[in-house]
Protein backbone atom coordinates (compact mmCIF):
# COMPACT_ATOMS: atom_id res chain seq x y z
CA UNK A 1 0.00 0.00 0.00
CA UNK A 2 1.10 3.13 -0.98
CA UNK A 3 0.86 6.52 1.07
CA UNK A 4 -0.80 9.17 -0.99
CA UNK A 5 -0.48 12.95 -0.39
CA UNK A 6 -2.25 16.05 -2.14
CA UNK A 7 -0.43 17.36 -4.57
CA UNK A 8 0.76 20.43 -2.83
CA UNK A 9 0.96 20.91 1.10
CA UNK A 10 -1.12 23.14 3.12
CA UNK A 11 0.91 25.91 5.24
CA UNK A 12 -0.11 27.84 7.74
CA UNK A 13 1.21 30.46 10.00
CA UNK A 14 -0.20 31.30 13.52
CA UNK A 15 0.75 34.15 15.24
CA UNK A 16 -0.81 34.40 19.01
CA UNK A 17 -0.43 37.92 21.24
CA UNK A 18 -2.25 38.79 24.54
CA UNK A 19 -4.32 41.57 24.28
CA UNK A 20 -5.53 43.90 27.24
CA UNK A 21 -9.21 44.48 27.89
CA UNK A 22 -10.37 47.23 28.71
CA UNK A 23 -8.01 48.34 31.11
CA UNK A 24 -9.41 45.42 33.60
CA UNK A 25 -6.05 44.18 33.87
CA UNK A 26 -7.04 40.58 32.38
CA UNK A 27 -6.07 39.71 28.65
CA UNK A 28 -6.91 37.56 25.89
CA UNK A 29 -5.48 35.58 23.40
CA UNK A 30 -5.49 37.30 19.91
CA UNK A 31 -4.16 34.90 17.09
CA UNK A 32 -3.60 35.55 13.35
CA UNK A 33 -4.08 32.52 10.85
CA UNK A 34 -2.25 33.18 7.37
CA UNK A 35 -2.77 30.42 5.10
CA UNK A 36 0.84 30.68 2.47
CA UNK A 37 -0.99 28.74 0.06
CA UNK A 38 -3.93 31.04 -0.24
CA UNK A 39 -2.36 34.69 1.21
CA UNK A 40 -5.42 34.54 3.23
CA UNK A 41 -4.69 36.46 6.89
CA UNK A 42 -7.58 35.99 9.85
CA UNK A 43 -7.91 37.65 13.12
CA UNK A 44 -9.66 36.02 15.48
CA UNK A 45 -10.19 36.47 19.36
CA UNK A 46 -9.29 32.99 20.81
CA UNK A 47 -6.92 29.96 20.13
CA UNK A 48 -10.24 27.56 19.42
CA UNK A 49 -11.42 30.13 16.42
CA UNK A 50 -8.08 29.97 15.04
CA UNK A 51 -7.51 25.58 14.56
CA UNK A 52 -11.34 26.06 13.57
CA UNK A 53 -10.12 28.31 10.62
CA UNK A 54 -6.95 25.83 10.16
CA UNK A 55 -9.54 22.79 10.77
CA UNK A 56 -11.75 24.05 7.74
CA UNK A 57 -8.98 24.97 5.31
CA UNK A 58 -7.37 21.30 5.62
CA UNK A 59 -11.08 20.01 5.28
CA UNK A 60 -11.52 21.88 1.82
CA UNK A 61 -7.93 20.88 0.74
CA UNK A 62 -8.53 17.14 1.09
CA UNK A 63 -12.25 17.89 -0.57
CA UNK A 64 -10.36 19.03 -3.44
CA UNK A 65 -7.83 16.31 -3.74
CA UNK A 66 -10.07 13.74 -3.50
CA UNK A 67 -12.36 15.30 -6.54
CA UNK A 68 -9.11 15.56 -8.48
CA UNK A 69 -8.29 12.16 -8.50
CA UNK A 70 -9.44 10.11 -11.59
CA UNK A 71 -11.22 6.75 -11.50
CA UNK A 72 -8.79 4.13 -12.08
CA UNK A 73 -9.89 1.37 -14.89
CA UNK A 74 -8.37 -2.05 -15.58
CA UNK A 75 -6.90 -4.32 -13.40
CA UNK A 76 -3.94 -3.97 -10.48
CA UNK A 77 -0.63 -3.66 -12.53
CA UNK A 78 -2.43 -2.69 -15.79
CA UNK A 79 -0.87 0.68 -15.65
CA UNK A 80 2.86 -0.67 -15.77
CA UNK A 81 4.85 -1.46 -19.07
CA UNK A 82 7.71 -3.43 -18.93
CA UNK A 83 8.98 -2.20 -22.24
CA UNK A 84 9.14 1.31 -20.81
CA UNK A 85 12.24 0.26 -18.74
CA UNK A 86 14.36 -0.67 -21.81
Amino acid sequence: MSLQRPPFDPVFILRFWREALDGSGSARWRVQVRNINTGRRDVVDDVQSAFTIVTANLNAAEEKYERSEEPRTGTSGDDFDDKSLC
